[in-house]
């Protein structure tokens, strides 16, 4: 009787999946990417902080790219179909590794300030202004992670998810 319970437990865990810890890249402008990247996923949009930059130029195209004056770091503009990702490469041009990545997306859409607020618990900082001539902005400060919130209109003041920013 032990045996078959115990195989049961066992058939039941693999089907449903339980004890499996399964994570994806952050991406997009979501709530999950927020707890992804909150519980130590170094990737967005499929580039990973300490990545060789090679990598990433071999299978995408810059549309940019500038560099600081004393050549220590590098900075590759990518445009995709869900925005505008900017990698910062230390190193040597085409040879260093990835420092930092920001990703704006198209639209403002993603989870709200005070749900990512939420999510994050107390230990952010933040802040948020409006303003009905240019526009309200907030950000979330986790770390070193960042979190940037706008809205399409000066006159909405639901600031939703449109920018995160990792670094090492």
């Amino acid at each position: 009787m032990k045996k078959i319970l115990s195989a049961a437990i066992v058939s039941a865990t693999v089907l449903t999946g339980l004890g499996i810890n399964q994570a994806d890249a952050a991406s997009g402008n979501t709530i999950q990417s927020v707890q992804q990247i909150h519980q130590g996923d170094q990737s967005l949009e499929g580039v990973k902080l300490g990545q060789n930059i090679q990598d990433i130029l071999k299978t995408q195209k810059p549309s940019g790219y500038s560099y600081k004056p004393d050549n220590t770091e590098h900075y590759y503009e990518f445009k995709t179909s869900k925005g505008l990702m900017i990698v910062t490469a230390q190193g040597k041009k085409d040879q260093g590794t990835v420092k930092r990545i920001s990703m704006e997306y198209n639209k403002p859409n993603g989870p709200t300030l005070n749900q990512v607020r939420h999510q994050l618990g107390n230990t952010v900082k933040w802040s948020y202004h409006y303003d009905d001539r240019t526009g309200n902005f907030g950000y979330v400060k986790d770390g070193k992670t960042t979190y940037q919130f706008g809205t399409e209109s000066p006159k909405d003041r639901n600031l939703k998810l449109y920018r995160i920013d990792i670094e090492k």
